[in-house]
């Protein structure tokens, strides 16, 4: 398990996998993010495409540096991990799926493919017995049992469990875990992968400077004059003006609906997204959107759009595509309106 934010603390009980850093080691851009971890020894760089993610790790010289996969991460939300179902398919691939539920949608599946820029050397997994809440040690719940297997090649778990990938490395060796994902199938997570991260040969800089380009794109089309502290608020906050809403679509079109059928984006719609709600947005980000980048403000009205096909009305917190009952109200009515009025509109009124 994690163990707590603060530790490790060398204690069997609360030590857990989780290792500190100096925040002076953090890098953090639009596109790229890295961090030095101090009891792992090791470098982790991030980046990512649209469906795809990638992580680079610099290694120490060991013949016990891992990944490790956690099927059950710290979530905003409390969710249940109801299955799990794990593949070792090469010695540099591996795919999976985690099906989850909480409170505000049914049972969800991520599926992912990742691939590795060096051979795995072996694979363990672990199971943790399901923690009651009647028992904790060092402020901790304490799970009273957790199976460790080695050398697997497939798993299938639920709850607290994942499993860890372990290779030999040089000092300064770097292992390039590239991952694609998918909320229809495995199969389209790898077309995710092989469409988005292949056509750059899974190459981690190539991947950093298309992010960035993609952004600076998307962030240039304000030009802001004044003061460079408020340039820094600006963007920052115009940044987070792009996050949020999930895409849910993957790039040949498919996804799940709310009856958990497969379907296909239909023109003019170009994908579909996951949100937790258009509460309050209509003051800030609606205006923000159809005056700026009509481009987002109409590919997010026709998936509305796409979503009432299918579901019988347009959903006003599309979490998960699901139909559900977060800050309920209709102000996704004011995003497709203001497109309207003001001409931008490539969707159907009628519909």
């Amino acid at each position: 398990f994690p163990g707590p934010a603060d530790g490790p603390f060398g204690n069997m009980w609360t030590a857990g996998y989780r290792s500190r850093y100096e925040k002076e080691s953090e890098k953090g851009s639009p596109g790229y993010y890295s961090v030095y971890l101090t009891d792992a020894k090791s470098t982790v760089e991030l980046t990512a495409t649209d469906r795809c993610g990638m992580i680079r790790t610099t290694f120490p010289k060991s013949d016990k540096s891992v990944l490790l996969l956690d099927f059950n991460p710290p979530t905003e939300e409390s969710s249940a991990i109801v299955a799990v179902a794990f593949k070792q398919v090469s010695s540099t691939l591996i795919e999976g799926a985690i099906t989850f539920k909480n409170g505000n949608t049914d049972e969800t599946t991520i599926n992912f493919q990742s691939r590795f820029s060096k051979p795995i050397e072996s694979i363990d997994s672990w199971q943790y017995e399901p923690y009651t809440g009647t028992e904790t040690r060092y402020g901790i719940g304490f799970r009273k049992k957790c199976k460790l297997d080695k050398d697997i090649t497939t798993f299938e778990g639920k709850g607290s469990s994942g499993v860890i990938l372990h290779f030999d490395t040089e000092e300064g060796e770097q292992i390039v875990t590239s991952t694609g994902l998918s909320f229809v199938s495995i199969e389209n997570a790898g077309l995710n992968l092989k469409t988005e991260l292949g056509a750059l040969n899974y190459d981690f800089d190539k991947v950093v400077a298309q992010s960035k380009q993609t952004w600076n794109d998307l962030l240039g089309k304000v030009e802001l004059k004044g003061k460079e502290e408020d340039k820094a608020k600006f963007y920052t906050n115009f940044y987070r003006s792009f996050t949020g809403k999930n895409l849910m679509s993957d790039v040949n079109g498919e996804y799940v609906d709310m009856c958990e059928n497969v379907r296909k984006v239909q023109a003019p719609a170009d994908a579909v997204y996951s949100s937790d709600a258009m509460w309050g947005t209509q003051w800030d980000l609606t205006p923000l959107w159809t005056l700026v980048v009509p481009k987002y403000a109409n590919s997010f009205a026709n998936s509305l759009i796409e979503l009432q096909k299918h579901g019988g009305w347009i959903p006003e917190s599309p979490v998960g595509l699901e139909y559900a009952m977060v800050m309920a109200a209709q102000h996704q009515n004011a995003l497709l309106i203001s497109a309207y009025q003001k001409g931008i509109a490539e969707f159907d009124p009628n519909a």
